[in-house]
């Protein structure tokens, strides 16, 4: 309605017309309100980047699954999927990994494994006689 009343007066389209009404008595608390909400906004976006870094340290960086690194930051595996995309697009001119890369490829080291016991593990010595 003021909207309309604007744009015919000022010969202007009632969309294009912003408005904001502004009541003295209650203004001061909806300020404090608008401020809070901006804090909560910031503070959401600072979460959303500490997730998408922490997702993609813990998915590329140390290699963890994304099943074990969505336990870990208490998200559901989509979510830790969307993160991790997110955080690879903002960390691309990051090194990777540290150090000259091995002449296999692999980031892992390869260990020796050794061959599996006949028996096992929770089996005593003496149900061997």
């Amino acid at each position: 309605m003021a909207r309309d009343a604007i744009g015919e007066t000022l010969g202007i389209r009632p969309e294009t017309v912003g408005l904001e009404l502004v009541v003295p008595e209650v203004a001061p608390l909806l300020d404090e309100v608008l401020e809070a909400r901006r804090q909560r906004a910031a503070a959401d976006a600072a979460e959303r980047q500490a997730l998408a870094e922490a997702a993609r340290t813990l998915s590329e960086d140390l290699r963890l699954s994304q099943g074990d690194a969505s336990r870990l930051l208490g998200v559901s595996q989509q979510e830790m999927s969307q993160l991790s995309r997110a955080a690879r697009g903002s960390a691309d001119a990051r090194p990777r990994l540290l150090g000259p890369p091995n002449s296999s490829g692999t980031t892992r080291p390869k260990r020796q494994r050794k061959a599996p016991s006949p028996r096992p593990r929770w089996a005593l010595a003496e149900d061997d006689v």
